[in-house]
């Protein structure tokens, strides 16, 4: 059995993209393909978050939020409230550059914190270490309107770990079209 799970979450409004940012092709592939593609071979359980049903077609299975309309907090508590085991990485598909050491290094590290967020420069909720411990009280948060990521820090013990030694691709995400034509610009 996995030591822990990953999580794609893939449910996002996608406003500034203007489009599912989660199908966009990104050298020649969805971004979540990408991920998917890239953990796969790796002995851990991954599933997408996402209310969308054509996320089907990456072939693992997909998990609807329990809150509709919270952001990556309902899928982070959607995840969760289906995780068998303590521990969950979850990534966002707009991240197609994480490597694997990175996650291994996040689950690894000795903090018995609730939460881990990655840090370069600043830090990133995603990739990020969520313990199934923080499901109830995530319950009970969300009706009461927590819906911003770094207001997790009021309720949960949360760490931040510096990833500055890792690549800075990792905590890379495209949010814009504008973002990947000037990365496809600029690293071709």
């Amino acid at each position: 059995m996995p030591d822990f799970n990953i999580f794609i979450l893939s449910g996002g409004e996608s406003r500034r993209m203007k489009k599912d940012k989660s199908l966009m092709l990104f050298d020649g592939k969805s971004m979540t393909q990408h991920l998917v593609d890239r953990f796969r071979r790796f002995d851990q359980e991954i599933f997408i978050i996402s209310n969308n049903k054509s996320h089907e077609c990456f072939g693992v299975p997909v998990i609807e939020d329990n809150y509709k309309n919270c952001g990556p907090i309902g899928g982070i508590e959607a995840g969760l409230s289906f995780s068998k085991i303590e521990r969950n990485i979850f990534l966002s598909c707009d991240s197609p550059f994480i490597e694997h050491s990175l996650i291994e290094y996040l689950n690894s590290n000795p903090s018995k914190s609730e939460i881990i967020f990655t840090k370069d420069k600043i830090p990133h909720p995603f990739p990020g270490l969520y313990s199934k411990s923080i499901h109830n009280k995530l319950k009970t948060l969300i009706p009461k309107g927590l819906r911003k990521m770094t207001d997790l820090k009021n309720y949960f013990n949360v760490t931040q770990l510096d990833c500055s030694h890792f690549n800075n691709n990792n905590f890379i995400n495209f949010n814009t079209p504008e973002d990947i034509k000037y990365w496809n610009e600029n690293n071709a």
